[in-house]
This record gives structure tokens, sequence and C-alpha cells, in this order.
């Protein structure tokens, strides 16, 4: 009898544990900046913005990483999104509302932000500055979030690297690997999203991989091997964009290739992720 009840108990332990899991889903995007709006003919941002908002109607992250957008496609999305998503970061050029945007949504419903900081690319990350071989500044966000319903805090580091310089590129990866040095953060499931500008395969990249961090797309349980960067013409040979992560095993991994009325939501396509926390 006695085996019994302690048989009961330990069944009633697991399926508690597992009930107390709250899934997140975490998307990366590059959207394309409409700097070129007039030249982008029927790839303009304003022939493609509310597709990405269906996108996201539809995909419904939790937190979401954005690349390349400039303040007025962020007021666009923030104006449809008023009772669900709230936004960190800052203009590249001036650190408030100038220049290039590596933004962070996160759901404000199920996610609490705690923290959240940007870093500028260069000898002096804590101001607005240029990087070694960058044409401008470059910079990375990134925010410490806790989950409402279990209260597990993870860190969202969303950075978009150089493709031209060399020195940028690893100073960039130092950069990453000091914060997640950081003794508060030591702990903490760790993602790192973003547009790479190249393979994470490369050597280079193994700076991260020393410090725990692995590929989302490489480890989930369910993933696909597509390429991300199609330019705009359905070439998606490139892999691009890329989870790494820490202390965190991914479910699923997928590239969203549905345009939701456009032919494409950006030259870039969204990737996402699905896991427990």
């Amino acid at each position: 009898m006695k085996i019994r009840v302690l048989i009961v108990f330990m069944l009633f332990s697991c399926i508690a544990e597992l009930s107390v899991a709250q899934e997140i889903k975490a998307i990366s995007f590059n959207i394309h900046n409409n700097i070129s709006s007039n030249t982008d003919c029927n790839n303009s941002w304003f022939k493609r913005r509310y597709s990405i908002i269906k996108m996201m109607m539809d995909e419904q992250p939790d937190v979401m990483g954005v690349q390349d957008a400039l303040l007025d496609q962020l007021s666009y999305i923030d104006n449809k999104f008023i009772k669900q998503y709230r936004r960190i970061g800052v203009g590249r050029d001036n650190g408030l509302t100038r220049g290039k945007f590596n933004a962070i949504y996160y759901d404000y419903n199920k996610l609490d932000v705690l923290e959240y900081h940007t870093k500028w690319i260069s000898k002096t990350p804590e101001r607005v500055s240029p990087g070694w071989d960058t044409e401008g500044p470059r910079i990375i966000t990134y925010g410490l979030f806790r989950t409402k319903e279990t209260g597990v805090k993870f860190l969202y580091i969303n950075v978009h690297f150089d493709e031209m310089g060399p020195v940028s590129k690893r100073e960039t990866l130092k950069l990453i690997a000091s914060i997640i040095a950081t003794p508060r953060y030591k702990t903490a499931p760790i993602i790192v999203g973003g547009d790479w500008e190249g393979d994470i395969e490369d050597d280079i990249f193994d700076l991260l991989r020393n410090n725990g961090l692995e590929s989302a797309r490489r480890i989930a349980e369910r993933t696909d091997y597509r390429g991300s960067y199609n330019a705009f013409n359905g070439n998606n040979k490139d892999i691009y964009d890329e989870f790494m992560v820490r202390r965190i095993i991914p479910k699923k991994f997928m590239t969203i290739i549905k345009g939701y009325g456009v032919k494409h939501l950006s030259d870039h396509y969204p990737i996402a992720m699905l896991f427990d926390l």
C-alpha cells in the first residue's frame, strides 16, 4: 500500500513539474529598412508592412528581435499592437531615435522586462561611437526578461553583425561573450539572435561555442535547414539568421517562408523557435 501511495505521489509530482513550464516563442527578423522605399518598388516597406503585421498576428511571438529597423517602421508596429507588445532598444546613431534599431519586442501580458541595455560595437561601448572597420555605428541590444507564469529569467541578446568588417565581427563576439559572462546572467538561459552576416559554423564563432552557446537550428528536436537570406528573389541558400542558445533546448526551429500576401516579407526570412522555461 505504501509503495502504491509513493508511486502515485511521484506521478503527480512529475505532472506538476511538467505543467508549470511556460512555452515561449522567439522570432528574429531583419525587416529591411525603408531608406530605399522609392527604389524597392514591389518590395517597399509600404507594400510589405501589413503582411509583417499579419505574420506577427499569426505567429504570436512572445519575444521578437528585429534588425535594420527605422523608427517609423517600429512606430507602425507599435500602433498595431498597443495591447500586446512593448519594445526596448534605441537608435544607433544618437542613442535615442535616429538610425537603425536592434529593437526587441516582448508580449507584456506574458513577460516582464527587468533590465535592458544597448552597447556600441566600439572601443567605447557605453556611448554612441563608430566601430573599427564599419561605415557607421553598430549596436547590440539586450534585455533580461522574466516569465509571468513561472518566474524564470532569461537573457535575450539581439545583434546585427557588420557584413564587411572582420575586426568589428571579432569585437562583436568579444562583447557578447563579456555580456553573458556577467555574474548575474551566468545561470540564466540565454538567447543570442540576429543577422549574423555569415555561417555560424565558421571558426570565428568558436568564441561563443567555447562559452557554452549552441546553434538552436542544430539542436532543436524538430528543425529545418532552409536558408534565411532571400535577397527578395527567392534564393534562400544562405543561412545568415540564427539563434544561439545556452541552457535552452528548443522544441522546434523553423524558417518562416510564408509571405502573408506578398512575395517576401523582407530580404531575410524570419526565423522562430519554441522552447519551455
